[in-house]
């Protein structure tokens, strides 16, 4: 019984003794935070990137379609008033029958525009004069454009910075003109005497006749011999042309004292003798003649 009491003391002893030590000493305070229930949720780690979920399809899908090429931007320049002028605008009078104006517009040296203006004969005539006659801003008159025996006369206007065309002698044109001076048709112009041959042998001759019916010049044309009671076994006349090749027969006689052929002036101003065009020079061949 008493050993029960013992027991039962000293236990009571012992567990009052934990108690005291489980006390924490005056000096020793607990931070108010420690006993702070968190409100939230603890931070989770992220979870793995998967690196399939993240890869970036590098190569271009497959298409029949031409890839599509960007075009620079366009720099507009500026307009420069030299370039303004119009042709158009300049009143053209007539040429005349037998002539025409005729025009070709480009740009000059220093990039401002140009017409050349050419008065031209259509008729197949020479002139002694053609002008190109200009009206300026200021109402006066001057020659542009100035030839003397020529079938065509041109003149060069030049545009300006206050958008009108003008030359060397005008300003400021606002009208054009044309003039043609004592004109004749060009198959009246040839000189006979320029294609005559230039060596002619002891007792022969060379003869241009002209005929008097043509409208335009015409010749009969003779390489003969003095003395019409001999003959030679052979006489040719012979031409010399623009393309240059040896000297064309134009005409061939046999045991006669002449050789013959028609000489004409065409509408280019060259001579001509029937297929034989731009005829320059004339001579005559003699072979084994009776007066030798």
């Amino acid at each position: 019984m008493l050993f029960h009491l013992f027991l039962t003391i000293l236990f009571f002893t012992i567990s009052l003794e934990g108690c005291v030590r489980m006390i924490p000493p005056e000096e020793v305070t607990i931070s108010s935070t420690a006993a702070t229930v968190p409100t939230h949720e603890p931070s989770r780690p992220s979870p793995e990137v998967s690196t399939e979920a993240t890869t970036v399809q590098t190569e271009a899908p497959t298409s029949n379609e031409p890839p599509v090429t960007m075009a620079p931007p366009v720099t507009e320049t500026p307009t420069h008033p030299c370039t303004t002028c119009d042709y158009a605008k300049i009143k053209v009078t007539p040429a005349g029958t037998g002539a025409v104006f005729e025009t070709q517009e480009q740009a000059g040296p220093d990039g401002c525009k140009q017409v050349t203006v050419t008065c031209k004969r259509t008729d197949d005539t020479r002139c002694a004069q053609i002008s190109i006659d200009a009206t300026g801003s200021s109402g006066s008159i001057g020659s542009i454009g100035n030839a003397v025996e020529t079938t065509e006369a041109e003149a060069t206007l030049i545009c300006q910075s206050d958008g009108t065309y003008s030359s060397v002698f005008v300003d400021g044109i606002t009208e054009i003109s044309c003039t043609s001076t004592n004109c004749i048709k060009l198959c009246n112009t040839c000189d006979i005497a320029s294609i005559a041959p230039l060596m002619i042998p002891p007792k022969r001759n060379y003869v241009a006749e002209p005929e008097t019916d043509s409208l335009c010049l015409e010749y009969f044309s003779q390489c003969r011999l003095n003395d019409y009671t001999q003959s030679c076994s052979i006489i040719q006349l012979l031409a010399e042309t623009t393309a240059g090749a040896e000297p064309v027969v134009i005409s061939e006689t046999t045991n006669l004292f002449f050789a013959a052929a028609a000489i004409s002036c065409g509408n280019d101003g060259t001579f001509y003798s029937d297929t034989v065009t731009g005829i320059t020079r004339l001579s005559c061949f003699y072979g084994s003649c009776t007066d030798d």
